[in-house]
Formats: structure tokens, C-alpha cells, sequence
């Protein structure tokens, strides 16, 4: 388990997004929680379901 995986809601201060290949890494407090493929525009909410 990561520290992610204990996280169900988090601070808008605690989410990064960094350039990848096809979009965006959405991090977590620095741990990779998620992907955004091509650019995102206003993003006012998002949902990512660990597998």
C-alpha cells in the first residue's frame, strides 16, 4: 500500500500535474495517483480510481 492508496480526498494544494508523454502526471503529495492524456483546460473536479 502507498500513501495514495490511504488518501479518499484530498487539498486542491496537495494535487501537481506534470508534463508526461501523451498529457499530464497528476501527483499526489509527489506520488504518481493518476494521468491526464492531452491538455486539461478549468478543471473544477476529478475522480482517479487506483486499480
Amino acid at each position: 500500500m502507498t500513501a495514495a492508496d490511504a488518501i479518499d480526498e484530498v487539498d486542491q494544494k496537495m494535487v501537481t500535474l506534470t508534463e508526461a508523454m501523451l498529457g499530464y502526471s497528476i501527483l499526489v503529495n509527489g506520488e504518481i495517483a493518476g494521468a491526464i492524456e492531452g491538455v486539461p483546460g478549468d478543471l473544477e473536479h476529478i475522480t482517479v480510481e487506483m486499480p
